[in-house]
């Protein structure tokens, strides 16, 4: 069609043309977000004569139903990857409620008493340097290879496509600190991370499985998608529903309620950067928490 021809009912023609091919509501609402773009800069270059997808009604995003683990399957898992490799790393997970990307990314230089969080590991996708002149159809392969980023994106580059960031708000830029059976396993961490192969001197690095059991220490940061799968696969080892790796958050601030925390603390601990993000990560496990505060207020009025 020419730009001109598009109307509001080929847009929501498009959004049902996106369901019938079996996508999720969500990823109706992101192709719209994308052809809206290109028809506003349209319409400001001079190509229409009106904003087409402003006229038209944006799908609404399902609300994700919240998982959650609970207390006893946490024990669960932790019992799973005991003696493991990097049983540090999913006890972080679990006990501190951060990121991937936040633990991951934590160096031996950043950890003491706390677990310093101000640098997260991410993949970066490179640009071409070159305009296009060496040939090469991926940015990573070619020899002027350049990352594209705002001038102030703090970043460090570790290896391939890995590198050290900044987290996004101020809130992310916490020390969270290590107590108990945490502390316990974070120690032993660190001294056989400094036996092994660790150019990039990370607390938790990758491992290559050759065949059997046996692993090859590679140094390597670990690879998010490849720690996805070690999650999943340790759920169904310790015979938990299965969940995402950062709904172990929702835990973490379950805990921390339970344990009666305030909640400005447990903001700062989660590293949200608002009260109300965190209620909005408390479960309904949370709720005996809440009729326990209740019944507290109610014997004081009693017997007050």
């Amino acid at each position: 069609m020419k730009l001109t021809d598009v109307q509001p009912p080929h847009v929501r023609a498009f959004h049902q043309y996106m369901r019938e091919a079996g996508l999720g509501e969500s990823t109706v609402l992101q192709g719209h977000r994308v052809l809206a773009i290109a028809l506003k800069q349209a319409h400001r270059d001079g190509y229409t004569y009106r904003d087409v997808a402003a006229l038209t009604k944006a799908p609404r995003k399902n609300k994700p139903k919240l998982q959650v683990l609970s207390p006893s399957d946490a024990r669960a898992v932790l019992n799973a990857c005991k003696g493991d490799r990097l049983e540090s790393r999913w006890a972080a997970a679990i006990f501190t409620g951060a990121r991937q990307g936040e633990l991951l990314g934590v160096e031996l230089d950043r950890v003491s008493d706390v677990l310093d969080l101000s640098w997260q590991l991410q993949r970066l996708t490179w640009s071409h340097g070159c305009a296009g002149a060496c040939g090469s159809a991926r940015g990573t392969d070619c020899p002027d290879r350049k990352l594209v980023a705002p001038a102030d994106y703090e970043c460090r580059h570790l290896t391939g496509g890995f590198w050290l960031t900044r987290p996004k708000s101020a809130a992310g830029h916490r020390r969270v600190p290590l107590v108990g059976e945490l502390r316990s396993l974070v120690e032993l961490r660190i001294e056989a991370a400094r036996q092994e192969p660790n150019p990039h001197g990370l607390l938790w690095t990758d491992a290559a499985v050759r065949r059997g059991a046996t692993q090859d220490l590679t140094g390597k940061p670990v690879d998010p998608s490849k720690d996805n799968k070690a999650w999943h696969a340790l759920l169904d080892c310790a015979g938990v529903e299965q969940v995402r790796l950062h709904d172990a958050r929702h835990l973490a601030v379950d805990l921390l309620y339970a344990a009666g925390v305030p909640e400005v603390v447990a903001m700062e601990l989660i590293g949200h950067s608002s009260v109300a993000m965190t209620r909005r990560y408390r479960s309904g496990a949370a709720q005996s928490t809440m009729q326990e505060a209740m019944e507290r207020v109610a014997q004081q009025l009693v017997t007050g």
